[in-house]
């Protein structure tokens, strides 16, 4: 059964005025996928804004996508890249540590707790 995946790639690097080439990313993408989406959008990593691509791949495997994930890592010298799947989001790493950060389910059910009890 295919998963749906979603990276998030920073195209801004800290400290830099280097941008990271958009097409790059789409070709490395593309020697992994056949069919995937691109999406530009404007995030913010540690409170800076920063230009983003969103891909979004329907596959099989999360070990693949993790895969894919590290090789943009170092092929962009990113500290890290979001992958999103199964309700959860990981930072896969140079090191290739997967960072699982809380499911999205507990981030929207802790944050509905802290409203109702008036914590910011």
């Amino acid at each position: 059964m295919l998963q749906v995946f979603r990276l998030y790639i920073g195209l801004s690097q800290a400290n830099s005025s280097r941008r990271i080439d958009r097409d790059q990313v789409i070709n490395t993408v593309a020697r992994y996928a056949d069919s995937f989406t691109v999406y530009d959008a404007h995030g913010y990593f540690r409170g800076e804004p920063e230009y983003t691509l969103i891909v979004t791949i329907a596959h099989e495997s999360s070990h693949y996508i993790k895969s894919l994930a590290y090789d943009l890592c170092v092929l962009l010298h990113q500290e890290g890249i979001g992958l999103e799947y199964d309700g959860h989001y990981h930072r896969i790493t140079q090191d290739y540590t997967v960072l699982q950060i809380r499911p999205l389910s507990d981030l929207d059910s802790s944050f509905d707790r802290e409203s109702r009890n008036g914590v910011s």
